[in-house]
């Protein structure tokens, strides 16, 4: 399957795990059509790794960086920008604190289905087992029995055979993490992509599949296959709960589209 697709890591003042990150890319087995960088107003380190990244001769070319002012936090509308400037019809969302596995972009492309929209899962890392990664500047081979693995080692298992029993495991949940997400272009913008008036960290992810939902798009989970391993931060502050309560007034009122969206970046 030759989909053109596009890989969005998202990013925020942190050079040293997107370094690792963008080593696991250039790692794949299979490399995505182009790699965008949403930044959500880094400084200067992250650009500089940035550039050193663009050198690189395999995936110099494909890196693409979409930055916007440091706002606040404004997860919801880098990404949202970062579809908008995508030439891909198919997009692959991570973080840039998830190193991927090798066979990340391949597991994903596997299943690629029209009227699907595919919700991963990450496997936590400790923090000196981060440490040690970063300052090693290159991403590491992690197994199941590694150790640093903080909780769920089951997760750490790829095992194609299980992966298909679980495609549909829970198919009425939309919860969801972006930070390992896979979706058309087409339908992220039919529903007007990721909502900006979500206030801080949480829920925008899930909010943003349960609207495909309401557009008969159906969630593929995608369990032991497209693995990722989440480098150690602390606990970053949040709006969960708040935003918790949005999401079951918006389930409540079966809202479809972004109230302030992706539309405002379309040409």
């Amino acid at each position: 399957m030759n989909i053109p697709t596009s890989l969005i890591i998202t990013t925020y003042n942190r050079p040293d795990a997107l370094n690792i990150v963008l080593h696991s890319v250039r790692n794949q087995t299979v490399l995505p059509h182009e790699i965008i960088i949403a930044d959500d107003g880094s400084g200067k380190a992250t650009a500089d790794m940035i550039e050193h990244w663009s050198k690189d001769q395999r995936i110099g070319q494909l890196i693409k960086h979409v930055w916007q002012p440091d706002d606040g936090f404004k997860l919801s509308a880098i990404r949202n920008k970062a579809i908008a400037a995508s030439n891909g019809e198919y997009i692959i969302m991570v973080d840039g604190d998830m190193m991927l596995h090798r066979r990340f972009i391949e597991d994903h492309i596997k299943v690629i289905s029209q009227g699907y929209a595919v919700k991963g899962n990450r496997i936590r890392l400790n923090e000196e087992t981060t440490k040690q990664i970063c300052e090693s500047t290159v991403s590491k081979n992690i197994s199941p029995f590694s150790k640093g693995i903080l909780k769920d080692r089951i997760k750490a298992f790829r095992v194609n055979l299980l992966s298909k029993m679980f495609y549909n495991f829970k198919p009425e949940s939309y919860y969801a993490v972006g930070s390992n997400m896979a979706f058309w272009r087409k339908d992220a913008i039919a529903v007007n992509g990721f909502e900006e008036l979500f206030n801080g960290w949480g829920h925008e992810d899930s909010d943003f599949l349960f609207r495909l939902s309401r557009i008969g798009i159906k969630k593929r989970d995608l369990r032991f296959a497209a693995l990722q391993y989440h480098l150690y931060h602390p606990q970053n502050s949040s709006n969960g709960l708040n935003n918790l309560e949005a999401l079951k007034k918006r389930n409540a009122e079966k809202i479809v589209k972004a109230n302030k969206g992706i539309n405002q970046y379309l040409a």
